[in-house]
């Protein structure tokens, strides 16, 4: 089933697809549908990465819309790492918004991609909560005698 909601959560259009298919693959249907049945030409999407794949960010840019991932990033970004080296021992404010523009180059304008700027936002109890299962990570890596299991660590 497709959901399609206002910025509050309330319900604007719902969609049913078949059974085997995956809801990152009904999630531009829906919107096309919407706004053709609402004669709009733009609409900004906003989603999670569990919605939005990498196939579904390009599908949406060729559909000329804009979209606004939410997800975790797997390392720190360079604008944090800058952060740290001008405050060296300072937190991070809670809350803290750092801004990177993402220019298009030259061919990929030729292609149609526009230009995109990525937003991260620092929250201090993700941070603590990235930290604790780390240590524990950390910890399950090890055996009772000290000696350190690899796989583990891995995942």
């Amino acid at each position: 089933m497709g959901l399609l909601t206002d910025a509050s959560g309330f319900p604007l259009m719902v969609q049913a697809f078949e059974g085997n298919k995956a809801e990152t693959r009904t999630m531009l249907p829906v919107i096309t549908s919407f706004m053709a049945a609402h004669q709009l030409t733009d609409v900004t999407v906003v989603a999670d990465a569990g919605m939005i794949s990498e196939a579904n960010q390009h599908a949406v840019e060729d559909a000329g819309l804009s979209f606004i991932l939410g997800t975790r990033i797997p390392e720190e970004p360079y604008l944090v790492r800058r952060w740290r080296r001008e405050y060296p021992g300072q937190d991070i404010p809670d809350g803290q918004i750092f801004t990177q523009p993402w220019p298009a180059t030259g061919a990929q304008k030729a292609r149609g991609r526009r230009d995109k700027v990525i937003y991260y936002q620092y929250r201090a109890d993700r941070g603590r909560c990235t930290l604790r299962s780390l240590m524990r990570r950390i910890k399950a890596a090890f055996d009772p005698d000290g000696i350190l299991n690899p796989g583990v660590l891995l995942g």
